[in-house]
């Protein structure tokens, strides 16, 4: 009899540590259990946040962390060197190029926004400020032509999208409020085409995607909004490739779906799609486009599983969904890049175990980690 009570007893501590367990952990990303996963290569063994990735003919560089790591691939992502750029904190980081420059923009806490500023040969840095309004420069985005720089934020003070221009590649800067209705301006992803500029965000007030365009540079600005069902517009990703404008996000709201959305008239009107409604997925999209070949990477937050979607004519069709990484935790901040034809992906790993309830990896906490497709995202390493 005292044998079945303490077998009893020991099934009803099981049954509360499950629920106590599900409970603590249902609403983040992080707690997802899985096997430890060795097929990627390593960037950086300790733990990460806030990607940024962009590519050349011959690099590729990446931005990360709240102080400004930097690192470098020569070779396609095989090996990387690495260096911490400024002990300014900084959060929400975006990494841009032209010919001569890199730019990263950065949210620098009570200091607002500012951006760093180096050469390609040698990386030499030099920081400017972009706006200095306490608690402004969230969800900041940058793009560069020749000699202009141009940056989409959100300014927490005031509830507003703003825009900053600067017409000496960086080193002085006029800023706009492009939206003031409501709480606007989440996510925001910037793209340029000429005198074009586009900015797609996230109107948290209505749970709407907005998108505003310029067709003088950035002086004036007309908005609209893109896509109103249900509570959308997270995590956005654009790009502009041959006049056409594409565009990956997240649906918050009861569906929780990876979307899509592309124009073919320099945004007057949209095409969307939902492109992955399996279970909880779609944050951290990061969208690539190669001539017809329309690609997204993003994260599956019920398994806790890097994905990737592939559409071959233009986005209007999306038959290839597959998982990258499915060991451990894998794919949050992951952002992509297309190095000439090979596809280049960046994100943060760990693996949590169950059975000790702490984070275990071979190594630290958690790794960035890096994989490349040179077919069309058929195969991986």
């Amino acid at each position: 009899m005292r044998i079945c009570f303490q077998i009893l007893l020991l099934l009803f501590l099981n049954l509360i540590l499950i629920v106590f367990n599900g409970c603590l952990f249902e609403n983040y990303d992080y707690f997802v259990p899985g096997e430890y996963n060795d097929i990627e290569s390593v960037i950086d063994g300790n733990d990460v946040s806030s990607l940024s990735m962009i590519t050349d003919q011959n690099n590729i560089y990446l931005i990360y962390n709240n102080n400004c790591q930097f690192a470098i691939s020569k070779d396609n992502g095989s090996n990387w060197s690495k260096t911490s750029i400024t002990d300014i904190y900084s959060e929400f980081k975006s990494i841009a190029m032209n010919t001569s420059y890199l730019y990263i923009s950065f949210y620098s806490d009570a200091n607002g926004l500012k951006i760093g500023k180096s050469s390609k040969n040698p990386i030499k840095w030099s920081y400017y400020s972009v706006d200095s309004q306490t608690y402004t420069g969230y969800y900041n985005s940058i793009a560069a032509d020749d000699s202009n720089v141009y940056i989409s934020y959100y300014s927490s003070t005031d509830g507003d999208l703003k825009f900053a221009k600067s017409i000496d590649e960086g080193e002085n800067w006029s800023t706009y409020t492009i939206d003031s209705e409501g709480d606007v301006g989440y996510y925001t992803s910037i793209a340029v085409d000429g005198n074009n500029i586009y900015i797609a965000y996230y109107d948290k007030t209505n749970g709407d995607l907005k998108f505003a365009k310029s067709v003088d540079g950035g002086n004036n600005w007309t908005t609209k909004t893109i896509d109103s069902e249900d509570d959308t517009g997270g995590f956005i990703s654009m790009v502009v490739e041959d006049n056409n404008i594409y565009m990956s996000y997240y649906s918050f709201g009861i569906k929780h779906d990876l979307k899509f959305a592309k124009s073919e008239d320099k945004g007057g009107t949209w095409n969307i799609k939902t492109v992955d409604s399996d279970n909880n997925v779609g944050k951290y999209t990061s969208i690539a486009v190669n001539s017809n070949n329309v690609y997204i990477s993003y994260y599956d937050s019920t398994n806790g599983d890097l994905k990737f979607a592939s559409s071959s004519d233009y986005g209007n069709t999306w038959p290839i969904i597959k998982k990258i990484a499915t060991k451990g935790t894998a794919g949050l901040y992951c952002t992509m890049v297309l190095k000439n034809s090979t596809i280049c992906i960046a994100y943060y790993y760990f693996y949590y175990d169950y059975n000790v309830y702490y984070y275990y990896d071979s190594n630290n906490d958690g790794q960035l980690k890096f994989v490349r497709s040179d077919d069309g995202g058929s195969t991986w390493y």
